[in-house]
């Protein structure tokens, strides 16, 4: 595993804290790594909306397991 590569995310919620506020910040940060991910990959504008369509659609097919 490389320097720079995350190993574990620990997330601590305080009573007083919206879960739901956290999940949505939690999202917002896989999307940013993404985002940051395919615009250094170097691949063409198509291949990179079909990695987003994958991802898209992995995450209508895991929606129901938890």
């Amino acid at each position: 595993m490389g320097k720079r590569c995350i190993c574990n995310v620990v997330v601590h919620v305080p009573e007083e804290l919206n879960v739901n506020h956290l999940t949505e910040r939690i999202n917002d940060f896989y999307i940013e790594i993404a985002e940051r991910r395919l615009k250094n990959s170097g691949l063409p504008q198509e291949k990179q909306i079909a990695v987003i369509d994958r991802i898209m659609e992995k995450r209508k097919d895991n929606e129901g397991v938890f």
